[in-house]
């Protein structure tokens, strides 16, 4: 953490760039963001990919567990393979660059995320694997 704030400074990208560590009320973040990027290796889920894209937001992240099964590449966010570093900063940059495209990838994210992921929708899921279970 302390390199890559060292780095960015060095780049001049200190106004640029917000080392949030834990963030409590991710609603409030994601409204101050254009594209959220999500680096994690081992995101078994990936609530905060959800988060992001109900807040109509394009995800960029790389092609692995849960984040690999929520994002539609290319439609509400890029995915990226692991560790292509490059590839991932030049995905946030296309989409930073391209108004347009980070629009369309956030309200096709919202309504997919917001038909996927709704509560309701969540129990009736869960309920509908009790039943099947139960039978």
């Amino acid at each position: 953490r302390e390199e890559l704030k060292q780095l960015t400074g060095e780049l001049g990208l200190d106004d640029a760039v917000v080392f949030a560590g834990a963030v409590d009320n991710i609603a409030e973040f994601v409204d101050n963001i254009a594209v959220l990027a999500v680096p994690s290796h081992g995101e078994p889920f990936g609530r905060c990919v959800v988060e992001g894209l109900a807040a109509a937001r394009p995800v960029v992240s790389w092609n692995v567990g849960g984040p690999s099964e929520i994002i539609n590449h290319d439609r509400t966010g890029i995915l990226i393979e692991p560790y292509d570093i490059h590839a991932f900063a030049q995905a946030i940059v296309r989409l930073l660059k391209n108004r347009k495209e980070a629009l369309d990838m956030g309200v096709a994210g919202r309504t997919d995320a917001v038909s996927r992921f709704h509560r309701q929708r969540t129990v009736e899921e869960i309920q509908r694997i009790y039943e099947e279970v139960l039978r």
